[in-house]
């Protein structure tokens, strides 16, 4: 049995991995990731990035995501300016994604909101880490 108004939606950690590597933020490059690899990344500093939260907005007649999402900056120890360094790059570019930009092949996004940040280091070996959050409206294209 069809699905009748059965909409596509997009898969934001997938878009949100893809235009994050495309920036080329200096000193990042494209070690963007779905959480950190168990080996660790290549090398530091390094993003993981995870949705947690998020779903279609109210009343919405076309297939769009308010996706709630953390990126987490991580560095090497002796690394915090770096990664502070990242970090604003990272929310500079979210505060300027434009409307209709396409972040992926199939994903454009609406806008950006609710930009925040807070230093969280390891609570095990201090390693540097900072942890942004925000809502990205998009739709699938």
């Amino acid at each position: 049995m069809p699905l009748i108004g059965a909409n596509s939606y997009t898969d934001m950690e997938g878009a949100l991995k893809a235009w994050l590597r495309s920036l080329n933020i200096e000193n990042l490059g494209t070690q963007v990731y779905l959480g950190l690899p168990r080996e660790g990344p290549s090398s530091w500093p390094a993003v993981a990035l995870f949705r947690i939260g998020g779903g279609p907005p109210d009343g919405a007649d076309y297939p769009a995501d308010l996706a709630h999402m953390q990126i987490d900056v991580w560095g090497s120890t002796g690394q915090k300016v770096t990664c502070a360094g990242v970090t604003q790059a990272i929310i500079s570019a979210l505060l300027d994604l434009a409307s209709g930009t396409l972040m992926d092949e199939n994903t454009r996004a609406l806008g950006v909101t609710s930009v925040s940040s807070i230093y969280l280091p390891d609570k095990e070996d201090g390693r540097p880490r900072y942890s942004v959050s925000c809502i990205i409206q998009a739709q699938a294209v």
